[in-house]
């Protein structure tokens, strides 16, 4: 959790973030509180983002329409949710 804490702080103190500074963002647990929080702020800084989670309890504040989120439904704990085939 400190490690999302810090990168929550470091992204809202910046200014937006320039095309060649974006950076791409794995959030786990991203349709949780904290992704709720912090998803929304990467994506409007300019990141490209992926949330992995098991949407136990919904998705329902993330974005459907931003070409930079890419939402994978899965468990971090079993490798083939996320491995490239």
């Amino acid at each position: 959790m400190a490690c999302y804490s810090q990168v929550a702080w470091r992204v809202g103190t910046c200014e937006k973030t320039r095309k060649a500074d974006a950076l791409n963002i794995l959030v786990t647990g991203g349709a949780g509180y904290i992704g709720a929080m912090l998803v929304p702020k990467l994506l409007a800084d300019g990141h490209k983002v992926t949330v992995l989670d098991t949407m136990w309890f919904g998705d329902g504040h993330l974005p459907k329409d931003n070409g930079n989120l890419l939402i994978l439904k899965g468990d971090v704990r079993f490798e083939d949710c996320y491995r490239a085939g």
